[in-house]
């Protein structure tokens, strides 16, 4: 198995050309490697080269196979174009709902502060210090609530982009 991954890598890198030799032993069983068979096997060498790389104006390219005479790399191809779009639908509804999901904890967790502090203020004792104390839990949960506004409304910008995003990608 490693020598056969050993080979998928070396063809499908983009930075090396060269050869690989095939050797098929006695029993039918083949091995692929950057040496030379050993004795007793059957070799066949192999050579591949860098299509990616070559780019349609040069002329030293003796290779004729399509990727190499193609004018188009393969990351500007249509099939190409509507995979990655699709990829990318999928990778941006994943980010809404989870956006979607931190906003329903910020409510929850501001809907718990706030009954704490709704239950603070029903201690208050009904003189001029309760007074203030009323007023120093109502001046806390004004500013309780405008954070999690301030929070819950760049989630919900987020939100807006992305679909803005989403409306954007190809179909």
């Amino acid at each position: 198995m490693k020598p056969l991954l050993l080979c998928v890598c070396l063809l499908s890198s983009s930075a090396f050309a060269g050869q690989y030799y095939v050797c098929t032993d006695a029993a039918g069983k083949k091995l692929f490697s950057q040496s030379p068979c050993a004795k007793g096997s059957s070799a066949e060498v192999k050579t591949y080269e860098n299509h990616l790389a070559t780019t349609p104006d040069d002329e030293s390219d003796v290779s004729h196979s399509p990727a190499s005479t193609s004018k188009k790399l393969a990351t500007e191809s249509d099939s190409y174009r509507a995979i990655r779009d699709g990829n990318r639908r999928n990778e941006i509804t994943r980010d809404i709902k989870k956006t979607e999901q931190k906003i329903s904890e910020l409510e929850r967790r501001r809907d718990l502060e706030l009954a704490l502090l709704r239950r603070q203020k029903s201690y208050a004792n009904n003189n001029l210090a309760g007074a203030t104390y009323q007023q120093s839990i109502s001046t806390e949960m004004q500013t309780v609530t405008d954070r999690y506004a301030s929070l819950i409304n760049n989630h919900r910008d987020d939100i807006s982009r992305m679909r803005t995003e989403l409306a954007t990608l190809s179909q």
